[in-house]
């Protein structure tokens, strides 16, 4: 019995380079988007929501001399900017409240703070699976314990028209037998706040040369061409 030694290699190189791009995939879903990637093959399957990580590749993006994990990421600060009392991305104080899940941002009106999570989302309907996320998050933190922890789910634009109102996304006021309740996240004027998305819009602008996750991971290996000319 003889081999093809050149056959045997290259479909060993096909296998090889298969298992990498399955690798980003689950690095991109998990790390970037925040979703367990056995949940997300499962959502994609049934087509139960209209998510789509596909059509919303994570593009690094500056806004304030910060980098977010997203251009939706960094929109949504240059929002909070314009019309929020305070914001802070990926609070730390967080950990207080959430175990295995850090929301994206914290948020300040009339002095009350708000957790935000951002999703590349049309929210009209606010999936189930996100909502168990944020309670087992909860209830890995501080058990059974009722809280009024205020906590946002934010979308990929707004406003957006829920149960027949403007809003920015849902919000849930507190935590109570284990369970939220979610709302619209209603405003007073919306063309005024499509005002101020569209000018998000136009602020931020991705990080230049790292245009997708794939390309980020590559950055860690690659390094700039100017350290090929330093002394």
């Amino acid at each position: 019995m003889t081999y093809d030694y050149e056959e045997v290699t290259y479909l060993e190189w096909q296998y090889l380079k298969q298992q990498a791009a399955f690798e980003r995939n689950k690095f991109e879903i998990e790390r970037c988007y925040g979703v367990d990637y056995d949940t997300y093959l499962a959502i994609k399957k049934q087509k139960k929501t209209p998510i789509d990580y596909e059509n919303f590749p994570a593009r690094p993006t500056k806004f304030k001399g910060q980098y977010f994990r997203s251009k939706l990421e960094a929109t949504w600060a240059a929002f909070f900017e314009q019309v929020m009392e305070g914001w802070e991305y990926e609070p730390s104080d967080a950990l207080d409240h959430f175990l295995g899940w850090r929301p994206d941002f914290q948020i300040w009106i009339h002095n009350e703070p708000i957790y935000c999570e951002v999703k590349p989302l049309w929210l009209g309907t606010l999936p189930d699976w996100l909502k168990t996320k944020i309670c087992d998050a909860e209830s890995a933190r501080i058990g059974q314990r009722n809280n009024s922890v205020k906590v946002a789910i934010l979308g990929n634009a707004v406003p957006i028209g829920i149960e027949g109102r403007p809003s920015l996304g849902y919000i849930s006021l507190k935590r109570q037998n284990n369970d939220r309740d979610w709302l619209p996240f209603t405003v007073v004027n919306a063309f005024v706040v499509n005002e101020k998305w569209l000018s998000a819009l136009s602020t931020v602008n991705p990080k230049q040369g790292l245009t997708h996750i794939n390309d980020c991971l590559t950055s860690l290996f690659t390094p700039p061409v100017e350290d090929f000319f330093s002394e």
